[in-house]
C-alpha cells in the first residue's frame, strides 16, 4: 500500500530550477505527474501506466479523501504501488517533465503549470470549445446533441479549458438513448488513447497547437435543473434530461403534485415523432398496456414508470393510491413545477 505524503508547496526552489534549465523539445518517455479523481481519469491513467515507451516514471495527486472510501485513481495507484500525494500544496516534487489533469476540479495555479517543463495537458469530455466547464458530457446529452467528442488541450492559468488545443478525437456519435454515464465511459477510453497519440508526439502537437475560440459553458448541474415544468418543457427535452442526470439516484427529476414533492426516476423513451400538444401539460393518466404513467407534456408525452413520493412506488401503484382517488372525485391529476428555494446550490455533477 502507498503512503500518502501531503504536499506543503505547490513547488520547491529545486524544482522550479529544474524547470528553468529544462527545454520544451524532450521527447518521451517523460516523468509524469497525474492528477486525477473518478472512472473518467482512471481509463487515461491506467493507458499511462501501461505504456512504458511514452511514460517512464508516473506518479499521481488525488483530492483529499471525503470520508473513508477511497476514489477511483487512488485505488488504482495503490493496488499498483504508484507514488500517491494528496492535494493541498505540493513539497519535494522531483524533476516531472509534464503534469496530466483528467476531471480533477480544481484549477491549477500558474506556479504550479510553468513548474513543468512541458507544462500541463487536461484530457476534456467535449470537443472544445464547445462544453467548456464541469459537466460537458451531461450537457451535451441535456441539448439533445448527436454527437460530441474528446479534446486534449494545454492547460492555462486562472481559467478552465481554455488553453490551445492538442488534438481532438473524431465525432462519436450520441444515440437518443444514450445515458451519460454510458458516454462517459466511452469518451474516458477514447481519451486515454487519445492521450498517448498526443504524448507520442507532443513537441510537434504544441508547435501547431490550436487557439481556442468562442464557445460554450458545461456548468455543474445544480438542484435548479432537477425541476420540471411540463408548461414549458417538450416530452423529449425531458428525456434528455433524464439521459443526462436523472436517472442517477442523486439527480432524479422532480415536480410536485398538490405541493408534495415528486421524484420521477424511471422513464420509458418517448416518441420523438410525436407533436401532440396538451390542453393541460402535467395531466398524468395510467396506460396499462405501457404500465406506465403518461404525463402530458407541452408538447408530446412521457411515461413513467416508478416514481417516489414518501416511498418508492410503481406507476401503477400511484394509479390505484391517487388517480383513482381523484377520478372518483370528479378531479384530474396534475403534476405541477416545484419551486426549489435552493435553486442555485450546486451538488456534484454525474459522469462528464
Amino acid at each position: 500500500m502507498n503512503k500518502l505524503k501531503l504536499l506543503r508547496k505547490y513547488v520547491t526552489p529545486q524544482h522550479r530550477l529544474l524547470a528553468s534549465n529544462s527545454t520544451h523539445s524532450k521527447f518521451p518517455p517523460y516523468n509524469v505527474l497525474f492528477f486525477g479523481t473518478d472512472d473518467f481519469a482512471l481509463a487515461s491513467l491506467k493507458k499511462l501506466y501501461r505504456e512504458t515507451s511514452i511514460v517512464d516514471n508516473l506518479e499521481v495527486v488525488v483530492l483529499p479523501r471525503k470520508g473513508k472510501s477511497k476514489c477511483a485513481v487512488e485505488r488504482f495507484a495503490d493496488d499498483n504501488d504508484i507514488l500517491l500525494y494528496t492535494w493541498g500544496k505540493l513539497a519535494e516534487l522531483k524533476p516531472y517533465d509534464l503534469g496530466v489533469v483528467v476531471s480533477f476540479g480544481k484549477m491549477m495555479p500558474k506556479e504550479l503549470i510553468e513548474s513543468f517543463p512541458m507544462g500541463m495537458l487536461n484530457v476534456h469530455g467535449s470537443l472544445l470549445p464547445n462544453y467548456r466547464g464541469a459537466a460537458p458530457i451531461s450537457r451535451a446529452i441535456e441539448a439533445g446533441d448527436i454527437s460530441t467528442g474528446v479534446t486534449v488541450l494545454k492547460i492555462a492559468p486562472h481559467r478552465y479549458d481554455i488553453g490551445n488545443i492538442l488534438s481532438w478525437s473524431n465525432f462519436v456519435p450520441i444515440d437518443d438513448e444514450t445515458t451519460s454515464g454510458q458516454l462517459n465511459t466511452t469518451l474516458a477510453n477514447i481519451g486515454a488513447q487519445l492521450l498517448i497519440e498526443t504524448l507520442s508526439d507532443l513537441p510537434s502537437k504544441s508547435l501547431n497547437s490550436t487557439e481556442q475560440g468562442a464557445g460554450s459553458r458545461a456548468s455543474k448541474i445544480t438542484l435548479n435543473d432537477t425541476y420540471i415544468d411540463f408548461n414549458s418543457a417538450t416530452a423529449m427535452e425531458i428525456w434528455n434530461k433524464y439521459r443526462a442526470f436523472g436517472y442517477t439516484k442523486r439527480l432524479p427529476l422532480r415536480c410536485s403534485l398538490e405541493g408534495q414533492m415528486v421524484r420521477l426516476t424511471e422513464f420509458l423513451k418517448p416518441d420523438a415523432s410525436d407533436h401532440s400538444t396538451w390542453d393541460q401539460p402535467g395531466q398524468v393518466w395510467y396506460d396499462k398496456k405501457s404500465k406506465s404513467l403518461v404525463i402530458a407534456c407541452k408538447q408530446g408525452l412521457v411515461r413513467c414508470t416508478k416514481l417516489t413520493l414518501v416511498r418508492p412506488i410503481s406507476a401503477l401503484d400511484f394509479k390505484n393510491g391517487h388517480i383513482q382517488i381523484r377520478y372518483k372525485r370528479g378531479e384530474k391529476t396534475v403534476f405541477e413545477s416545484l419551486i426549489n428555494p435552493r435553486s442555485q446550490q450546486q451538488i456534484a455533477a454525474t459522469p462528464g
